[in-house]
């Protein structure tokens, strides 16, 4: 978690522990410079995609408006208070009273939490930090993390055993050593059901942007891989992005079965790793170099990971367009249509978030269908199907 989504909060915790509920409070923060244009059902629930629905529903619910004031949404029956979050680097959280004061004191830059019991915080919609280690890092590049939930104790590494380095899977200490140390554990509790709503297509800031290319080749590798099924990974050839424009893809790892794999490209808000047949490496190739494909049979690429896309009316850009932001998709398959083929697309829409079919670049040298298998705020979860009978 960052310390400007901490510093964010402070006029919302303050209002949060005060009574009556209905108290208003002058945020002392810089007020947001974009304003949010959801409406306040909207906001309700980005707010409680953050929690498990049993808790949501009876949150309290709070914002903080463009000018900095804090505004209940809603009125809640239970110790916990749930918040919609701006954007990428605010992200949406659920906190009972103990989380409340925790995150009051470290707004306030006490040398330790008052909290007397483990505060626990859900974000099961996600969010982002900037360091595992230090607290008051501001400079750092976002790291996206998926859905988690937190325990806010000063939990010691040496004693509990848990690592101190960000994972996707398990549990770890966050800025341990310090007296602001908390467990982050990654997924949703067992049995909880989220409360997770599509928010993909809310107007959000533009959160700063991930740089992928500064991982070490390991990372680039397990990222790439994690874009396609395992029985297409398993032999696929790894590439990387090109270092400068006029610089060529580096191998990673060869493969043997026509597959390509690449880890997200630099320049986005969440990772987008990919995994590409031999056609969809071509049709790529060439709209990079703004060249028409010229391919004579469907192109098939696997995001399975989801992705940030600039603007789907335009396949190469590489930001939104001014006024517009990044629009957050699901894990998908898309599927580059034989050249003369592209009347096929002509009757589907491209709506992102409504979890149909849409075409990516319809006015395009070569548009791309996209055919989403998860929402944006959803992830793909493998089991081994019952043997038949």
């Amino acid at each position: 978690m960052s310390t400007p989504k901490f510093l964010l909060l402070t006029a919302t915790v303050l209002l949060a522990l005060q009574a009556p509920a209905t108290a208003q409070m002058h945020n002392p923060l810089e007020p947001h410079h974009t304003r949010d244009a959801r409406t306040v059902d909207e906001k309700i629930s980005a707010a409680m995609s953050a929690g498990p629905s049993e808790i949501a529903a009876t949150a309290r619910i709070f914002d903080v408006d463009h000018a900095g004031n804090p505004v209940v949404l809603r009125e809640g029956t239970s110790d916990f208070t749930c918040m919609p979050g701006h954007g990428d680097t605010h992200p949406a959280m659920c906190a009972d009273k103990a989380s409340m004061q925790w995150f009051k004191d470290f707004a306030d830059h006490r040398s330790k939490p008052s909290n007397t019991v483990p505060g626990i915080t859900y974000m099961l919609a996600g969010a982002t930090q900037r360091s595992d280690s230090d607290p008051y890092d501001k400079t750092s590049p976002l790291i996206p993390i998926g859905p988690h939930w937190m325990i806010m104790w000063p939990f010691d590494p040496k004693t509990t055993g848990l690592p101190t380095t960000h994972r996707t899977a398990g549990a770890y200490i966050m800025w341990g050593g310090t007296s602001y140390a908390h467990v982050h554990v990654m997924g949703a509790p067992e049995g909880v059901t989220s409360a997770i709503a599509q928010v993909s297509d809310l107007p959000q800031p533009n959160p700063p942007l991930p740089a992928s290319s500064g991982q070490p080749d390991a990372w680039k590798i397990e990222n790439a891989l994690s874009a396609g099924p395992k029985f297409i990974t398993d032999h696929a050839a790894v590439m990387d992005w090109p270092s400068a424009p006029d610089q060529e893809m580096r191998v990673l790892r060869k493969g043997s079965n026509g597959w390509t794999c690449m880890p997200g490209p630099p320049g986005t808000p969440r990772y987008s790793p990919m995994c590409n047949d031999h056609t969809m490496m071509k049709w790529m190739m060439a709209m990079m170099a703004s060249k028409k494909p010229n391919v004579d049979r469907i192109g098939i690429s696997y995001m399975l990971q989801g992705e940030a896309g600039s603007d789907v009316q335009d396949l190469n850009a590489k930001t939104p367009p001014p006024g517009k932001d990044w629009y957050y998709a699901g894990p998908h398959v898309m599927l580059a249509l034989p050249d003369g083929d592209q009347d096929a697309l002509k009757d589907v829409g491209q709506d992102t978030s409504s979890g149909m079919p849409y075409v990516r670049g319809p006015h395009s040298l070569s548009p791309l269908l996209v055919i989403p298998v998860a929402k944006s705020d959803e992830e793909i979860v493998l089991r081994k199907a019952a043997a038949s009978k």
